[in-house]
């Protein structure tokens, strides 16, 4: 008499494979999503670069702000510093509105009137944009005091 179905061993190895699959899609799906997060943060941040142009053109000035001095404390306050320095952007209709980082992180906006920010060896900027991402990328970089690394989007 023969035995209709499967045996142990081949139920564990099917049930091993499926596993080792959907643990290869999600790390995948993860990596996905960070990559994302990231190209949306950079266009958000071109977007508040462009307007910060317009503004320029149409009154000859920029927003002045200062970075804080602790960059990484200043964050965990909570404060939307970025949207009430750069609120004249919106009300000169330069942008819509000032974007949040997808995830929560801070984006730090100063000009030449604070501290000298220098990125990739270059100073006296009229203005950066500081952020952090999930996943290196191929822009200028800022190191703190803290050794955070900070990418820029800068004037020049």
């Amino acid at each position: 008499m023969k035995n209709k179905g499967f045996t142990l061993i081949e139920l564990l190895v099917v049930s091993a494979i499926i596993a080792l699959l959907a643990s290869i899609v999600i790390t995948n799906l993860a990596d996905a999503q960070a990559r994302s997060r990231d190209t949306k943060r950079v266009a958000d941040l071109q977007q508040i670069q462009k307007a910060l142009e317009l503004y320029y053109t149409n009154t000859g000035s920029i927003p002045a702000a200062q970075y804080p001095e602790d960059m990484a404390s200043s964050c965990s306050t909570g404060s939307d510093s970025l949207a009430s320095t750069l609120a004249p952007l919106v009300a000169s209709k330069a942008i819509q509105s000032i974007a949040k980082d997808p995830t929560g992180k801070c984006w730090y906006y100063g000009t030449n009137t604070g501290p000298t920010i220098s990125c990739n060896g270059r100073s006296n900027l009229a203005y950066v944009l500081l952020f952090q991402s999930e996943r290196p990328l191929t822009l200028p970089k800022y190191v703190d005091s803290n050794n955070a690394t900070f990418y820029c989007l800068t004037n020049g």
